[in-house]
């Protein structure tokens, strides 16, 4: 699996630890690197709603609710095995 680091972290620690001609120098390879299309993971999980009603259909039944952005969903079996929610992207995997 791959690696990502903050940018900024890096040239941080490099200009406090070289001196000012070699951060430039290093500096300049470090932001000639491209920038990879990642995003901070999110971990959440369902939460068991009682009540959540369906006034459509004229009665309450179980829901399930994101933890992250509280999105709620009707408590079927397909529901729980969601890997991501399907509102937020949120990563519903349990943490091993």
């Amino acid at each position: 699996m791959a690696e990502y680091i903050d940018r900024e972290a890096v040239l941080e620690m490099l200009k406090q630890e070289c001196s000012p001609m070699v951060f430039a120098y290093l500096a300049d390879l470090v932001n000639d690197i491209p920038a990879a299309d990642v995003r901070p993971v999110v971990k959440a999980r369902f939460n068991l709603v009682d009540g959540y009603s369906i006034t459509a259909l004229g009665y309450d039944i179980k829901g399930l609710e994101c933890s992250n952005c509280g999105a709620t969903f009707i408590a079927q079996t397909w529901v729980k095995k969601f890997k991501f929610c399907p509102n937020c992207g949120a990563d519903m995997r349990e943490e091993s």
